[in-house]
């Protein structure tokens, strides 16, 4: 990958989405870790000094638009060739296609056979999903239990790209196959970063729908956070920064795995990296979170509800552990909401044994009178007539 191209991809995505100047762009490449001078910048924008090459992301922006031009630029001016159409691409859109690749648009009838990126929002959320549940070798593959989670994907990728991706199942999971290579360019180039800054909401959407929970303690004291585990320690000090500065989320950081560990991964052993947990804990900024991020998969958005509603009316104490486990009962180790239909049986269950109760405490009470020729005569004297 050449460095300064991908700099260079990083301005122009800022200046693409942001619509900033030169200044503010510096500024925040500087901050995620995109060192580059202001003038550099301005030389790229201004004066039509992009830096040399291409790349999966140039293409799946640009190429379509190219094409279309060369195509113009050819119908035009007939007696121009690829090197002229090329300089004039260059000129206008402030983008290299190679001379050959312009040569087989206008003279082999060839089209760009990258699939177009749209820059929009539900671009942070692929990009999010992609750094926390998805492979990312030849295809990016997503392979979830939640099915919500694997439609949210694939409404982000139609928004995205324009392709109506298929939804597949095998066993117990739904699987989704992306042929994008742009979409792998920005995971390995760590333009992430600029994804995740510009479209912050919707990329911690995906990165906590893959990787975040909902962590509730019941024994003697309630307690609960909501956590991101990965061993991308620059990812996290990437998110504790973006949740400080654009929410003011304050978080904590556990050691969660050493490195070198060995653990357990769907039934198979495998050595993993040092891994991080990242927490958030206190009420307001739990609070934060479920109002101005939130999950999209939605049995941990209603865990974190129902977590936060007993929270605000019992704090942390033993009954709102009580209350907690009226709702939620433990499954290999997880907390699992009962159903509608056990929870009414339960409810059923209780008004029938108080039913019972009720019955036999009135029987016993005319047994009583029955047995006490007082009770009666008293009862006589209270009746009219």
């Amino acid at each position: 990958m050449i460095e300064n191209l991908i700099k260079y991809e990083a301005a122009l995505l800022l200046r693409k989405t942001l619509g900033i100047g030169c200044r503010r762009i510096c500024k925040i490449l500087n901050e995620i870790g995109f060192i580059v001078s202001e003038n550099t910048i301005r030389s790229w924008l201004y004066h039509n000094k992009a830096p040399k090459g291409t790349s999966p992301l140039i293409k799946a922006l640009f190429y379509s638009d190219a094409y279309a031009l060369a195509l113009k630029l050819k119908d035009k001016n007939p007696l121009w060739g690829a090197t002229r159409i090329r300089s004039e691409v260059k000129r206008r859109l402030n983008i290299w296609v190679p001379k050959t690749t312009v040569y087989y648009w206008i003279k082999k009838g060839t089209k760009p056979g990258t699939t177009p990126i749209r820059l929009n929002p539900e671009l942070g959320y692929i990009i999010g999903v992609l750094l926390s549940d998805a492979k990312k070798n030849i295809k990016a593959i997503l392979k979830v239990k939640d099915k919500d989670y694997a439609e949210e994907y694939l409404k982000a990728l139609n928004k995205v790209t324009g392709v109506n991706y298929s939804l597949g199942e095998n066993e117990q999971y739904y699987v989704v196959h992306v042929h994008g290579s742009a979409l792998r360019y920005i995971y390995r180039s760590k333009l992430w970063k600029v994804i995740g800054y510009v479209y912050s909401r919707e990329f911690l959407q995906g990165l906590y729908d893959g990787d975040g929970s909902v962590g509730v303690r019941a024994s003697k004291e309630f307690k609960v956070t909501i956590d991101l585990t990965n061993s991308n320690l620059d990812l996290l000090d990437f998110v504790q920064k973006i949740l400080k500065q654009k929410y003011s989320i304050r978080t904590a950081r556990n050691i969660h795995r050493k490195d070198g560990e060995q653990v357990s991964i769907r039934g198979k052993l495998s050595t993993v990296r040092k891994t991080e947990i990242l927490s958030i804990y206190r009420k307001d900024d739990l609070i934060k979170f479920c109002e101005n991020i939130r999950f999209r998969i939605k049995r941990k958005q209603e865990k974190l509800i129902d977590a936060l509603n007993i929270l605000e009316k019992y704090g942390w104490s033993e009954k709102a552990v009580e209350e907690w486990k009226k709702r939620y009962q433990k499954v290999n180790n997880k907390w699992i909401k009962k159903s509608l239909n056990l929870y009414n049986k339960q409810n059923t269950k209780i008004e029938k044994l108080k039913s019972i109760s009720l019955s036999e405490k009135e029987n016993n009470s005319c047994a009583g009178r029955d047995s006490n020729p007082g009770s009666a005569a008293r009862e006589a004297a209270i009746l009219p007539g």
